[in-house]
């Protein structure tokens, strides 16, 4: 191969890597703003859920009673995972408002 066709090649290769450089920040953008639709929506169905539970706390307290009593009977196994993984996070709970608790004690006495 010549110089010649050689520069062309180089050109050509480079002009390639800067299309797919493009393309791929075009959709890294497009990726990004779908994320952000879909967190809106999270939110908003998030909240619109709460907004029930808050409006109808004995239909919800029975349905979570009958979902439990169901689970009991099919799943019971489930129900351990559901009391232990509670438990932990209980326990993660107290850790972290006793540390908090101590790191005030702390500057309160520094003060």
């Amino acid at each position: 191969m010549s110089d010649l066709e050689l520069k062309s090649l180089k050109e050509k290769i480079i002009e390639l890597e800067l299309i797919i450089k493009n393309q791929n920040e075009k959709y890294d953008a497009y990726v990004e703003s779908q994320k952000q639709s879909r967190k809106k929506y999270a939110e908003a169905q998030h909240l619109a859920q709460i907004k029930y539970v808050e409006a109808n706390p004995e239909i919800t307290r029975q349905r979570k009673l009958a979902y439990m009593v169901k689970l009991k009977e099919t799943n019971p196994d489930k129900i351990k995972q559901y009391s232990h993984t509670a438990y932990l996070n209980k326990k993660a709970r107290l850790k972290a408002q006793k540390e908090e608790e101590e790191k005030n004690k702390g500057e309160a006495i520094s003060e």
